[in-house]
């Protein structure tokens, strides 16, 4: 069987496999061509899916040479190096040796993953969040989720696909939402407060600049104020019947207050759309 093109970065084996030594292997494995020479015992030690193929009652027990199905010679080298004990995790390799970690039932070669993506750096956030999920290891996604300091980090580990999500741990991001959503209205009342403290210190001390030596406006007085007349532009006697006048200038009543323009968050509107999907489908099934 001729091995794929697959785009694999380029490294050294930190162990090989071979038949060179007849006593170091008692069956050999088949992985898209490329023999595995190995010792049933360590494997059926370490994964309960070997231990079945090896030992259990099916027609692969008594044989000496097993094809495995749906596997990839990259891949079996990488979990047969981290089952005998190599320090073959890192960032090119982790995700390699978790599709197979999983797919054969092995916790040793999980838990070392883990422990890798434990420590991967925050701009690596969306990469871990997505592997914690899909491979169920919970202890890398409540870290995850208890390290998002903004909503900008909610919205970079938010998926795309919320069905992918258990259940635990869309409520855990909802928390982090619904305390986003707090946190921004705390901040928005502190900031009207001020603002209006400062405005009415003004007046009432009949000063034209507030605490901070900046000049205050009052918002009423800028609605209010004269619109200089628009322009007339004549090019025709179309245009004469039906003069064309410039867009005429509206109140900004945010001169007075800029600092209130705060953009609703991305992942704001993500959760709370989600939010309402999931309570109308909580009474779609109310009895």
């Amino acid at each position: 069987m001729s091995q794929p093109d697959r785009d694999y970065p380029q490294r050294d084996n930190l162990m090989t496999f071979d038949n060179s030594c007849p006593e170091w292997f008692d069956v050999e494995l088949v992985a898209e061509g490329q023999s595995f020479y190995v010792i049933k015992g360590v494997l059926a030690k370490h994964s309960t899916t070997f231990k079945s193929l090896f030992f259990g009652d099916n027609q692969e027990k008594n044989k000496n040479k097993i094809e495995l199905v749906d596997t990839g010679a990259y891949e079996f080298q990488l979990l047969s190096e981290c089952i005998s004990g190599c320090p073959c995790v890192d960032e090119n390799t982790v995700e390699s040796i978790v599709k197979m970690a999983k797919k054969w039932n092995t916790p040793i070669a999980m838990a070392q993953c883990e422990e890798f993506l434990m420590k991967e750096p925050r701009e690596k956030m969306k990469k871990c969040f997505d592997i914690a999920v899909q491979y169920k290891m919970d202890k890398l996604k409540t870290k995850l989720i208890n390290d998002i300091q903004t909503t900008d980090e909610l919205l970079i580990i938010a998926p795309t696909d919320y069905e992918t999500i258990d259940a635990k741990t869309l409520f855990e991001l909802l928390q982090i939402f619904i305390s986003s959503l707090n946190s921004a209205h705390q901040q928005y009342v502190m900031s009207v407060n001020q603002a209006s403290d400062q405005f009415f210190y003004g007046l009432q001390n009949g000063m034209p600049f507030n605490r901070e030596g900046q000049q205050n406006q009052n918002p009423f007085v800028v609605a209010a104020a004269p619109r200089p007349e628009p322009e007339v532009t004549n090019v025709g006697d179309n245009e004469a019947k039906n003069p064309v006048h410039p867009p005429t200038p509206q109140p900004v009543l945010n001169n007075f207050l800029p600092h209130l323009q705060v953009p609703i968050p991305s992942p704001v509107i993500r959760f709370g759309e989600l939010w309402l999907q999931e309570q109308e489908r909580l009474q779609q099934h109310q009895p």
